[in-house]
């Protein structure tokens, strides 16, 4: 981050309110369904949301924090997860890990990534019950895939997307506030060897913490 105008969740987080004071508006249920499913497909892609999480759950085992958590360090194929999908198994296997198996079930059960590829690519139709999948599989049912999935299935879905986005966005924005200037600490990253580095974390008042760069001689004047 490096300013008021470099910072994506503060888009995402407008995005997410103003498109659900759409929602509370008198619109046609087609039209409502079209936006739920864009606000999906956008909330389930926030890098920031996935960072986050995977962040807390790398500490929480004992590890530093890394700057790309999903680079592949801390899984068995060393390779980077780049989808929300391969994101997802990783904080599902890193909270069982830790002892919490609730956050990785949260996210894994808001996710269905069959009905975000339909919606990206065009290749559905909204009845008035149902996600028609035209030409791609279907997400499994009870057991069975389902290229006709039904609304009142997908629904809670979509809205604990969004609420899980919400709050993790809000949780950031609350505790970045916190902070109204400049700060230098020392900080050690994941791989990194030998003493600690000393950063400065960039804050101000009107936009709390927004960013960080490493400190200079004379940033270390004075600092506690």
């Amino acid at each position: 981050m490096e300013g008021p105008w470099w910072d994506p969740l503060v888009e995402s987080e407008q995005l997410i309110n103003q498109t659900i004071k759409e929602l509370e508006s008198p619109i046609v249920w087609s039209f409502a369904w079209r936006l739920q499913l864009f606000l999906y497909c956008h909330v389930t892609e926030i890098d920031d949301v996935y960072s986050s999480v995977g962040n807390l759950l790398r500490i929480s085992s004992g590890r530093r924090y890394s700057m790309a958590p999903f680079d592949g360090d801390w899984s068995e194929s060393n390779l980077p997860a780049k989808s929300p999908v391969r994101k997802i198994e990783r904080i599902q296997r890193w909270s069982e890990e830790v002892g919490i198996q609730e956050v990785g079930a949260l996210f894994s059960e808001a996710l269905v990534p069959e009905v975000r590829n339909a919606f990206f690519h065009s290749d559905y139709v909204l009845s008035g019950e149902s996600f028609n999948i035209k030409n791609g599989p279907g997400p499994q049912i009870d057991g069975v895939m389902e290229k006709a999935v039904p609304l009142t299935w997908l629904e809670p879905k979509i809205q604990s997307a969004i609420n899980i986005a919400l709050v993790i966005i809000g949780l950031i924005r609350i505790y970045r506030s916190e902070y109204d200037s400049d700060r230098v600490v020392e900080a050690q990253f994941e791989g990194q060897e030998g003493p600690a580095t000393q950063v400065v974390l960039l804050a101000d008042v009107e936009q709390g913490l927004y960013g960080m760069r490493s400190a200079n001689p004379e940033d270390l004047d004075g600092a506690v």
